[in-house]
């Protein structure tokens, strides 16, 4: 009974880390990703851009962003804030 417990108290807490990201956070506003990418074999860089929740900007910018130099293949992400003053 005791493992049952443990097993569902450690499951409810993974869960709620994998889900904060996702989740709304009170002050958190819209914000516009610009992502680079090339990888070996493209002819040339591709870019695309969207809106998204800062938050979720920022975890995809720290997790997404890389350059490898041995086969000059990178992906270079970018937030900036809609409403930011010029």
């Amino acid at each position: 009974m005791q493992g049952k417990k443990l097993n569902m108290a450690v499951s409810s807490v993974l869960l709620a880390g994998l889900a904060l990201p996702l989740m709304p956070i009170p002050g958190d506003g819209p914000t516009r990703i610009n992502v680079v990418f090339h990888n070996e074999g493209m002819d040339r860089q591709q870019k695309f851009s969207t809106q998204v929740s800062r938050s979720l900007c920022h975890v995809v910018q720290v997790t997404m962003s890389y350059e490898d130099p041995d086969t000059g293949d990178y992906a270079r992400v970018d937030c900036q804030d809609e409403y930011a003053n010029p």
